[in-house]
């Protein structure tokens, strides 16, 4: 027979009769030796019914006196299953159905008195201090072995019925961990609001003290001062609480604190507080917070605050379940307890574990850290952002009264990152980033900045991050340059182009570039917008190294203006020798494509076509076949005979296609295709050791060269090319994979036609028009790197494979194949001689 909790409390009951076991402020309280009598009478009276052992009774809609006791009676026994009341009236029976549930108590008979008489149900009048049988019918129980402690509830996120049941033996290890982890004993006084409309939250708390003698007490929810007053009056110890209550104590702590006599511990039941209101509990000496993780759908308790890690961030260990860390979301194992959400759709479980849709980690120590929800992650061009993350290290920058940060929608890169900060002092953007900038990496950065009086919360305490932005209008944001500062005509016409480039209103003069998450495609946008404002050429490298307002308005005065003709003339040379013409790359990696314009080779002048700032931005609505249309109008502009035409990543893509568009007006001598495999998507370095570190890698005999050298080696490998009398290509086995992850981060962009223009190169590398005599075939795809060889090798004399794994045997055409970079190199040192 099962005894789960009456030979607990008649132990208190006899060693400690009048001790409170629950106190109801303003209603009343249960000693120990009343809750026994009553939670026996009840318990007396259930047998009498002759209900089965496990049967499953659902309890709605009682007060909290007799929710405390008759759950005793029936956990003792049977299963108890809470209804919530406010699932409303007509789903009442459905969610009984889908629980199993053959008897119903309640405490309002007269107010479900439709529900008894149409339903084949046993119903219980619990009122005044009785049981009542309403309406009997035969119970054949669920399960004979069924000892659980279930409830139904409406979901606050599907608004559909959950289905959860919770098995004894876990609810008793959970208590008997929980106790352990947090030194409680028998004096202390726990307490948490109550809310009878989420019966199996009551009930767990209840059954927690009662198992273990401790008096608990159930706070109202009218007021935050009658809070604190009770808290004084009962000297409680340990105040249970949902996230938002604790919102609404910790904004009153300074006003009520002073009345605080004793030490008191905040448990925080749910989703994590944010670190602004983490960083207030701290400061408070009589108040220590414990973080405690759980959700309904995993028994309430997940983990909980472990006494010997001293971490208020941390949600402690875990309490007998299994947690596992499943693509940076927390997914919780076990064997009975969630089912699942009543005709709902979406996939809440994955390879047994359900998914609570909260990002976290484990630290070195096991304890569970919760990084915030998975649908307020902020994602940056495909990087995940926290705004916990970020708010911490602002808060540990800055005294502020309030932050959050959340995302806001951009064009180029989906989101961006916003804050918004409630503090009684002036921060300014430039401010903020620089104390941020060595706590989080470049692309974390916030690139808007607000100031609000007060920061919009729901009516539980939380942001809804994701609508955040709506609220943060043009009259909040922070204007950080001051007003009284007077800019030159050069300073004026850099900042209006800085302003257009990061979607900013303004800037100060002596902002740092780099700060506001600097990246090849924006740096790109910026070099041509400042070219086509000021008519003017400017040099790369220069202006990368200037990189405030103030310095790139210095090399603008410094710079006589030059009218600029559709192109920019990089070098100039011979008309008789032919020139070299490079379509500037869409995909953004402008790093090697600037490098390469900047190579110095006076036999050949070099040419880069010009892409408006207008075309370059609205490129996601433009049809590819309208680009190819603009650039060969520009190469037949220019007046030459026969050209190369070459580009970098997308560039090369579009310079295949105006190769194909102008072989009835222009010769096309060779075509230079080179999809770079230098990529910045790693944010965490600085610029120059990323690519340094890529090149180690990359190119195992240049680990000691320096980054200009390298990036000078495919360049001598085109110039050398043609010196031969052949045109010469270098591509990356991953093109096709670049390209679709470029586009998969920016989903703007018309993916058809980029997707036409690949399947045109692995169909036939180059128009027969430009033949290419050999093409150097960069191999990272060292698993499979054949995949397009045969296709390629009937376009091309001769295939050269540049291998990354020295081991692999290199493919062989007609001529040589090599392994490594060296014996490329010792190739064309032997073609030179």
């Amino acid at each position: 027979m099962r005894t789960f909790l009456l030979p607990f409390i008649e132990n208190y009951a006899k060693n400690q009769p009048d001790k409170p076991a629950f106190i109801v402020p303003n209603q009343g309280s249960l000693s120990f030796r009343q809750l026994f009598e009553l939670a026996t009478y009840w318990d007396q009276v259930l047998q009498d019914f002759n209900f089965p052992i496990a049967t499953r009774i659902g309890v709605l809609d009682v007060d909290v006196f007799t929710g405390a006791t008759l759950g005793c009676a029936i956990v003792s026994r049977h299963t108890f299953v809470g209804i919530d009341h406010n699932i409303g009236m007509d789903a009442i029976l459905d969610y009984v159905h889908l629980m199993h549930i053959d008897v119903i108590v309640t405490g309002s008979s007269s107010k479900y008195q439709s529900l008894i008489d149409s339903s084949s149900l046993t119903w219980i009048d619990v009122s005044k201090n009785t049981m009542t049988l309403l309406k009997q019918k035969n119970i054949q129980p669920y399960s004979s072995s069924d000892n659980t402690v279930g409830m139904i509830k409406t979901s606050g996120t599907t608004s559909t019925p959950k289905v959860i049941p919770v098995s004894e033996a876990m609810l008793v290890s959970q208590f008997d961990m929980y106790y352990t982890q947090f030194e409680v004993n028998q004096d202390d006084v726990f307490a948490q609001p109550v809310n009878m409309s989420r019966p199996i939250s009551f009930l767990l708390q209840t059954i927690r003290c009662f198992r273990w003698g401790n008096t608990l007490v159930y706070t109202a929810l009218d007021s935050i001062q009658s809070t604190f007053n009770h808290i004084n009056e009962y000297r409680i110890t340990r105040y249970t609480a949902p996230t938002f209550l604790i919102h609404a104590l910790n904004e009153n702590l300074t006003h009520h604190e002073s009345n605080l006599h004793h030490d008191l511990v905040i448990v925080n039941l749910g989703s994590p507080l944010q670190p602004i209101h983490v960083s207030k509990l701290r400061l408070h000496p009589h108040i220590k917070l414990v973080n405690s993780y759980g959700m309904s759908e995993t028994g309430l308790l997940t983990s909980t605050y472990r006494q010997t890690h001293d971490d208020l961030y941390s949600a402690g260990i875990d309490l007998g379940v299994n947690i596992e860390i499943i693509n940076d979301e927390i997914c919780v194992g076990f064997p009975n307890y969630f089912q699942g959400y009543e005709n709902y759709s979406e996939d809440v479980f994955i390879n047994g574990y359900f998914r609570t849709g909260d990002n976290g980690y484990f630290d070195e120590f096991g304890n569970l850290h919760i990084v915030g929800r998975v649908k307020e992650m902020i994602n940056r061009g495909g990087d995940k952002i926290s705004p916990y993350e970020v708010e911490s290290h602002i808060i540990e920058c800055f005294d502020v009264v309030d932050v959050a940060v959340f995302p806001i929608p951009s064009l180029q890169w989906s989101q961006e990152v916003g804050c918004v900060i409630v503090s009684n002092q002036s921060i300014t953007l430039p401010q903020l980033r620089e104390a941020l900038k060595t706590k989080i990496s470049s692309f974390k950065m916030p690139c808007v900045l607000y100031a609000m009086p007060q920061i919009p919360r729901s009516a539980n305490g939380k942001i809804n991050r994701n609508t955040l932005h709506e609220s943060c209008t043009s009259e909040f944001q922070v204007h950080y340059m001051s007003q009284s500062q007077v800019m030159t005509p050069s300073q004026q016409l850099i900042h209006d182009c800085w302003c257009e480039v990061l979607e900013l209103s303004s800037l100060g003069i002596d902002d740092d570039f780099i700060s506001f998450g600097d990246d090849s495609f924006r740096f790109a946008q910026l070099w041509t917008l400042i070219q086509e404002k000021s008519h003017q050429y400017l040099d790369i490298a220069k202006l990368s190294q200037a990189n405030t307002i103030r310095k790139q308005a210095e090399l603008i005065d410094l710079k006589p203006s030059q009218e600029n003709h559709g192109c920019i003339v990089l070098k100039e040379g011979s008309a008789l020798k032919t020139p070299i013409i490079f379509i500037h790359d869409v995909a953004g990696n402008c790093e090697a494509y600037f490098n390469l314009l900047k190579f110095d080779y006076n036999e050949h002048p070099i040419y880069g076509i010009n892409l408006s700032t207008s075309l370059l931005n609205e490129f996601h609505i433009i049809h590819v076949n309208k680009l190819v249309e603009i650039y060969g109008a520009l190469i037949k502009s220019m007046g030459f005979n026969s050209i190369y035409i070459g580009g970098i990543s997308s560039g090369g893509l579009l310079a295949y296609e105006c190769a194909r568009v102008l072989k009835h007006e222009v010769e096309v001598k060779g075509i230079f295709m080179i999809d770079t495999f230098i990529h910045l998507h790693d944010r965490h370095k600085t610029k120059w050791g990323r690519m340094k570190a890529l090149a180690r890698k990359h190119w195992r005999n240049l680990r000691s060269t320096s980054f200009t050298q390298f990036m000078k080696y495919i360049p001598q490998l085109i110039i050398k090319g043609i010196k031969r009398g052949y045109s010469l290509g270098v591509v990356d086995d991953q093109l096709n994979q670049d390209v679709q992850n470029y586009l998969r981060k920016r989903s703007t962009l018309q993916k058809q036609h980029i997707q036409v223009f690949i399947r045109k190169i692995i169909a036939g590398w180059t128009p027969s028009e430009c033949h290419v005599d050999v093409l150097y075939f960069y191999a990272r795809n060292k698993h499979n790197p054949h995949h397009s060889y045969k296709i390629l090798e009937q376009h091309v004399k001769s295939i050269k494979l540049i291998s990354e794994d020295t081991h692999h045997s290199g493919f062989v055409s007609e001529s040589l194949a090599f392994k490594t970079a060296s014996e490329l190199k010792i190739f064309i040192q032997e073609k030179e001689v």
